[in-house]
């Protein structure tokens, strides 16, 4: 008897000690549930203007030469393709300004950027022939584009990120601006594009000079004081200004970058890629750069077809070998 009156009066002790079981669980699964809405609306705070527009997985389509893919897939190197679009109608694709390749090389710790001139004159198709390579852009977009670079330059290139040189200004002012040095020269014709623009102040001195997202856009739209390469070395003095500036920030910072950047920006990229390569810039990191053409290139330019166009011309295949060796450091 008892040991039956025991058995009832451990009964509500039994009971008691399965709520706070069920209690804890609870509030354990609460803890989880909060944290797991909480890394969504972080995540959706910071990648929700993402807007990826992915790229054929066909490496054929986009001009990659299966030896080429052979001797480069393996490497921590990722290729791809920048483009500044020169179009004031968002509705419009535009010519691409500025045609880059940004190298984020892991093994090295370097970003590598290399500009390629826009009156180079490639094969771009059978239905548009020879033309400036800038003008693949606006005949079919950032694929034909790259196709164009990778079968022109024996490259792997298969993603691609496109701004528009409006939309650059703003990515440039979420950073508080950048520091360039700038000729007299060419902040006069800076300040005629800025002018050009309708938004923006002048530039009111030449030397090494903080400049606003529209001062910068104006630099980087230079054309006439000089040549095309030129421009080009202006294009990267502005992305090397820019990364500069992202190297000194903090994680927190870096995201809120991306987040300023991303409604801004059209790529091929999805937020799983750009963590995954943004893992570089947390480290010792160096920039590096190369032009086409170059010293070496023994490029002619000028008026040389009845097209009337002027063009850079110069041999693509030694401009291969040079971006390789530069690129994947091998000789």
């Amino acid at each position: 008897m008892a040991k039956g009156t025991r058995y009832k009066d451990d009964e509500p002790k039994q009971k008691k000690k399965l709520a706070l079981g069920w209690k804890i669980a609870i509030s354990v699964l609460s803890v989880i549930l909060a944290l797991v809405i909480a890394a969504i609306a972080v995540f959706f705070y910071y990648f929700g203007g993402l807007k990826t527009t992915y790229l054929t997985s066909d490496t054929s389509q986009l001009g990659i030469d299966s030896q080429v893919i052979e001797n480069t897939e393996k490497k921590d190197i990722t290729n791809i393709a920048l483009f500044g679009v020169d179009s004031r109608d968002h509705d419009d694709t535009g010519r691409s300004d500025a045609v880059m390749i940004m190298s984020v090389d892991k093994i090295h710790g370097k970003i590598k950027l290399t500009s390629i001139a826009r009156d180079t004159r490639v094969y771009i198709s059978d239905q548009y022939s020879y033309d400036k390579i800038a003008h693949a852009y606006a005949y079919g977009g950032p694929e034909m584009s790259i196709k164009t670079i990778n079968q022109n330059f024996n490259t792997n290139i298969k993603e691609y990120v496109t701004v528009n040189f409006d939309q650059l200004a703003t990515v440039i002012n979420s950073l508080g601006g950048i520091t360039l040095t700038i000729t007299e020269e060419e902040r006069i014709s800076a300040n005629e594009n800025i002018a050009a623009l309708g938004t923006g102040t002048p530039i009111r001195q030449s030397g090494t000079v903080l400049l606003t997202g529209e001062q910068a856009v104006g630099y980087a739209r230079i054309r006439k004081i000089d040549s095309d390469s030129m421009r080009a070395q202006r294009q990267r003095n502005v992305l090397n200004a820019i990364f500069e500036k992202m190297k000194g920030k903090s994680s927190l910072e870096y995201a809120e970058f991306v987040r300023q950047l991303l409604p801004n920006v059209e790529t091929s990229l999805d937020y799983g890629d750009l963590m995954g390569l943004a893992t570089i810039m947390f480290g010792p990191v160096t920039m590096e750069e190369m032009a086409f053409p170059n010293d070496n290139s023994n490029a002619r330019g000028g008026i040389f077809y009845s097209d009337g166009a002027w063009y850079y011309e110069y041999d693509l295949d030694v401009a291969s070998q040079q971006l390789h060796q530069f690129i994947y450091e091998e000789e």
